[in-house]
Order: structure tokens, then sequence, then C-alpha cells
């Protein structure tokens, strides 16, 4: 099948993503309703439609998948349980599917302390691949990272303020207006990287029109490919996230609309350009 190729009428994006972008566009048309009684220092679940662009407003522009994140405070233990499944569809309905169990701190960062992740793939058929899976585990202990893959421990100094880059979708929904500096990411729950910090643009909002009311921004800053920006709502639920050209989108389709293109590609009706 010959590449398809954007539309000569067709415009470039030509600046990062952001909310007035994923507006225009047309990329949805409603965020979901605000839970009964949401509150996001309790139990909460969030899923993210996975969004990316090839950098036309029409050409290309497809769903990419699922993150579902689910918030689970403990019983006055001071603790705090993170379950995330991220689901991303490539070419031929093949999904990655990459599920993660995390014990945190009751704390700003949501510091995590142990956790548990899988990743594993499906095939042409939707069967899961049990060869190419991979598991590891991750444990803090005395200032140390611990991680073990495949049976093998490695030993890593760990500074004390530290979190990952799931449990940022929870922090941003909880910090204050003073943000938060000098912290380090275990980005994926395994590598290390070094001075990060938060920050809230009090100027920077967006309102648009199926929001009831301005979006605010907090920046994120540091090394690594992590998303950069956070949109939370009037409500302090994160609703979008940016990272260069991919965007996560709170969406209560989000799994069925991933699980649809995945069946859609394994049928051959629909054409996925990567």
């Amino acid at each position: 099948m010959a590449h398809k190729k954007p539309d000569p009428s067709d415009s470039r994006i030509g600046k990062p993503l952001g909310p007035r972008i994923i507006e225009s566009i047309g990329v949805l048309e409603a965020l979901p309703t605000v839970p009964d009684g949401f509150d996001p220092n309790q139990a909460w679940t969030h899923a993210y439609r996975i969004w990316g662009t090839h950098g036309y407003r029409m050409f290309q522009n497809k769903n990419m998948g699922c993150l579902k994140i689910h918030r689970r405070p403990g019983p006055d233990d001071g603790r705090v349980a993170l379950e995330v499944r991220k689901e991303l569809v490539s070419a031929d309905g093949i999904v990655q599917i990459i599920e993660a169990e995390l014990t945190c701190r009751d704390d700003m960062l949501l510091t995590p302390m142990s956790w548990k992740v899988t990743s594993s793939f499906t095939d042409t058929e939707g069967t899961l691949v049990p060869e190419l899976s991979t598991r590891w585990s991750g444990r803090v202990e005395d200032g140390a990272l611990m991680h073990t893959i495949d049976g093998n421990e490695t030993r890593q100094t760990l500074r004390p303020h530290y979190t990952c880059d799931w449990c940022l979708f929870d922090v941003v929904q909880r910090m204050g207006q003073t943000g938060v500096d000098d912290f380090d990411l275990l980005e994926g729950l395994s590598v290390i990287k070094n001075n990060h910090r938060l920050r809230p643009l009090e100027n920077h909002q967006e309102e648009i029109a199926f929001t009831a009311g301005p979006l605010r921004c907090v920046v994120h800053v540091g090394r690594g490919i992590v998303p950069h920006e956070y949109w939370i709502d009037q409500n302090h639920r994160l609703v979008m996230v940016f990272t260069g050209t991919v965007a996560y989108i709170l969406d209560e389709e989000a799994e069925a609309s991933a699980k649809q293109l995945a069946s859609e590609l394994r049928q051959g009706d629909v054409y996925y350009e990567y």
C-alpha cells in the first residue's frame, strides 16, 4: 500500500501542542463530567486517550492507545497504592501492555517505595505472546534503589526527594502554587534522572469551549523524555498532558477506543501510518 501524503491545502501545526490546538483540530468534543465528591487526595481513577500528530492539522493525527491510573489511599497507614495500565497500539493491531503496581508514601511527591512492572505484547490476533514479556521490580532501602530484572539485582544511590513519571499525574493535582524544586525522577521506574522541578504558571491559562472555566498549567523541567506540560481544570483534575507531539487527554472512552483501533487494524479496515 502506498504511503499517504498530506493534502496541499492542509496547514502545519507549527508549535507545541496545547489545549487550544486540541480544540481547533476537533480531537474531542467534551471532557468527562466531574465525579461526585471528587477529591485529588482520595481515591480516583483517570483514563487518558493517548493521541499523536505528524505535524499537520488533518494529516495522520491518530489515537495511539490508553493510559489508566487508579489511586487508592491506604487505611490511615500513610501509604497510597497506584495502579497503572498503559496500552500502546501499533501496526497490524499489535499492542504493548504495560502494567504497574506501586506502593507510595502519602506525601507531596507520592514517593514510590516498592513496585512491580510487567511489559507484554499481543500478536496480530490479539493473543499475548509470553516470550515477549518482561518483568521487573524495585524497592528503596536505606537511600538506595534496588532494581531486579530477570533475577538480577542492581543497586543505585538515590537522593531523598524523588518520584516517577506516572506518580506525577497525581502530584500535579495536589500541588500548591509554590511548585516542587530539585527532585529526581525514576523514568519508567528504572532510570534515575536528576534535577527536576515542577512550576505552576500563574499567567499561563487557557479557556476553551468544553471546560467550565480556565485550565491552569504546570510545567515540568528536567532531564529525560517526560510530559512537560500538565493542564488542570477548576476541580483540580488533570485533564490534558503534553509531551512534544503526543497528548494524554482525559476521556471516558479511552479504553474502548484503544481496543476498537487494535481490532480494526487486525482486520485491515483502517490505514495506520508511522
